[in-house]
């Protein structure tokens, strides 16, 4: 998502990954597609990058997390609210048999769901 947020006019982004071979893969694309000064790779688990040293004073207009689905945990939600700058949004894919309380909308997609969060 964030590639094609680039690719779509995205000033800049910000990618938090934990496997080493997604984060080869990952590298690999965003160097063959545009200008490093475009984004960040963070090296972490998603539970504890909202603390990373890179992230911690960030600002984001748009946050989207798709975590590994047998690990669905909406406990990482609220820190990340708190990166979100005013007006942002929070988008979490996830399976839609499992669809947290507290969001603002929640839409399903065949087997899994997207849930929004906003920072008014």
């Amino acid at each position: 998502v964030g590639i094609e947020a680039l690719s779509r006019g995205a000033e800049t982004a910000v990618f938090v990954e934990a496997s080493p071979k997604i984060l080869r893969i990952l590298r690999k694309n965003l160097i063959s597609l545009c200008p490093s000064t475009r984004w960040r790779v963070v090296r972490a688990d998603a539970k504890r990058a909202f603390a990373h040293k890179v992230l911690r004073n960030e600002r984001f207009d748009l946050i989207f997390c798709d975590p590994p689905y047998q690990a669905m945990d909406f406990s990482i939600v609220p820190p990340y609210l708190e990166m979100l700058a005013a007006e942002g949004t929070m988008v979490v894919q996830h399976p839609s048999k499992s669809v947290p309380e507290n969001a603002a909308e929640t839409r399903m997609v065949g087997d899994n769901a997207l849930s929004f969060w906003r920072k008014e």
